[in-house]
């Protein structure tokens, strides 16, 4: 924007800064700000705390609403701003002044309207991750929130340090990590990669090769079409993956915790079939599912 000449110039750089920061009556302090953009752009956004919902829109604009509680602490040493780059919009949300010791306790939350076709990149420390209605890559990731994705289109890899991971409907290809917590996909046509190093791990509904770690919970997995193989793996809990039924698959199936068990007619190859072990061809032989755990069952089923 350009500033006028002498006093004039500064009265409406004040202004500007009035209405882009301000306390309400209760006590809350208000970011807001738009910024005129074209599809395809990047937001990027990098703060200490708070929770990001970020929706997209059918307008060519970038609206910025950050809402603060009010009953945060050193809330006079938390900062926004948000600028307009080369690539798209740039947010940043930091301290002031370093402080060795802060007890941030700040209840923040982003709240942003982007264009439907845009890319994100998110790091927050301390908050959840909440993106909707979006055709774009995100990358990025929280310390301390959840992850939710609904009805997106696009390249995603998120992790979370410390929270559960939900996808609903969207397509494109995932890649997700939680280091506690966890995971739900569902009428995702993508592939999908996702592992926890402590929950459930639930993938319905997928169109797609599905990926699945967890070192402390089960895993249930269902294919629907577009079958390019699976390869699931658990340290404590049962598995179980759900196929249709004339599906052509490579089963490769061992527990050394628990029975294998599978509905389908198998072509044993490499051996003989034992209960804890299936290696063979369903319906001719296909895409290769690999199901391990080293403390449960594994069942395959027939949808």
């Amino acid at each position: 924007m350009k500033s006028f000449l002498g006093v004039c110039g500064l009265v409406v750089v004040a202004v500007v800064s009035m209405s882009l920061t301000r306390r309400g009556d209760d006590g809350s302090k208000f970011f807001d700000k738009t910024f005129m953009v074209e599809n395809g752009g990047t937001l990027t956004l990098e703060t200490i705390t708070g929770n990001i919902r970020i929706t997209g829109t059918d307008e060519n604009t970038v609206s910025v609403v950050v809402n603060t509680g009010a009953r945060s602490k050193n809330l006079e040493n938390f900062e926004v701003t948000a600028e307009k780059t080369a690539s798209g919009v740039s947010i940043r949300g930091a301290e002031i002044r370093k402080m060795i010791f802060n007890n941030w306790n700040l209840d923040i939350e982003f709240i942003i309207r982007v264009p439907k076709k845009y890319n994100l990149d998110l790091q927050t420390s301390g908050g959840n991750i909440d993106v909707q209605k979006l055709v774009g890559a995100i990358q990025g990731g929280t310390s301390g929130g959840n992850l939710i994705l609904k009805s997106i289109d696009g390249p995603v890899n998120l992790k979370t340090s410390g929270g559960n991971v939900l996808v609903e409907n969207g397509q494109g290809s995932l890649r997700l990590k939680t280091s506690g917590g966890n995971m739900e996909i569902a009428n995702f046509a993508g592939d999908a990669d996702a592992s926890t190093s402590g929950g459930n791990i639930v993938i319905s509904n997928s169109k797609g090769k599905i990926s699945a770690e967890t070192s402390g919970g089960n895993i249930r997995a269902e294919v629907v079409g577009n079958f390019k193989g699976v390869n699931v793996e658990t340290s404590g809990g049962d598995i179980d993956i759900k196929l249709p039924a004339d599906i052509k698959a490579t089963l490769q199936a061992y527990s050394t915790g628990g029975d294998v068990e599978c509905d389908f007619p198998i072509l044993v190859t490499g051996g003989k079939m034992r209960d804890n072990k299936i290696n063979g061809d369903i319906n001719g032989g296909g895409e290769l599912i690999k199901a391990r755990t080293s403390g449960g069952e594994i069942r395959i089923t027939k949808q």
